[in-house]
């Protein structure tokens, strides 16, 4: 779980005084929510996000990286060269992870049609 510290980079830079304004309800569900997005951009990062939220981050990409902003970028590998951020990092990592996710389709498609030939076949005999 997030403590409220962690959750400092979510008010663009204010002091974690403005996270006491919020009642600990409040604090909980951000540092919940924070803490699952974190789980989720790791595994975007490491190739083992589920296809079905992948879907739905390549829906909304761009906020996705909005949020990895404000977000612990610690598991976004360092691309060596100082003009590249982490961000523009992420945003590459997800165009690589929709050209696997393509892939997987197409595989999909091959394997169905594969599927209906060797029904048919069968049928034959």
């Amino acid at each position: 779980m997030y403590q409220i510290k962690n959750l400092t980079s979510f008010t663009d830079g204010q002091s974690e005084q403005n996270l006491l304004f919020l009642n600990e309800e409040c604090r909980f569900q951000l540092g919940e929510a924070v803490s699952i997005y974190s789980g989720v951009q790791k595994a975007v990062v490491d190739g083992s996000i589920e296809v079905g939220v992948l879907w739905l981050i390549l829906k909304n990409k761009e906020s996705f990286l909005m949020l990895s902003k404000h977000s612990d970028q610690s598991v976004i590998p360092e691309s060596g060269m100082k003009a590249i951020d982490k961000r523009a990092v992420l945003a590459k990592i997800l165009e690589w992870r929709n050209e696997e996710l393509e892939t997987y389709k197409r595989v999909l498609r091959q394997v169905a049609h594969l599927d209906v030939a060797c029904q048919v076949l069968r049928r034959g005999k």
